[in-house]
């Protein structure tokens, strides 16, 4: 955990935003209507597990880093449902070590 990031528990108790560090757990990369790649990518802690939502324009400048057991940071930007919450990936990064 890096000193401006939060577990991936409290992302889900944040308002709008959150930046975390999470391990990729699963890649699902599927194709919009449009023919633009996206991805629902799995992230875990040691307390939590997330799924964030990977929009086409970031996918494009991130994909390389979405790979199964890599640490990466997340900027995240968090929209409440009434019944459940979506998170987007905004930036990512690898931890580095």
């Amino acid at each position: 955990m890096t000193k401006d990031t939060v577990s991936i528990k409290e992302v889900r108790e944040a308002s709008k935003f959150a930046k975390t560090v999470g391990i990729i757990k699963t890649v699902k990369i599927i194709t919009t209507k449009q023919g633009n790649q996206m991805a629902f990518v799995k992230i875990f802690d040691e307390d939590s597990e997330l799924e964030l939502v990977i929009f086409p324009t970031t996918f494009t400048k991130y994909f390389s880093l979405l790979k199964k057991n890599k640490i990466i940071v997340c900027t995240i930007k968090i929209e409440k449902r009434e019944n459940e919450d979506s998170f987007i990936a905004n930036e990512l990064s690898l931890l580095e070590e």
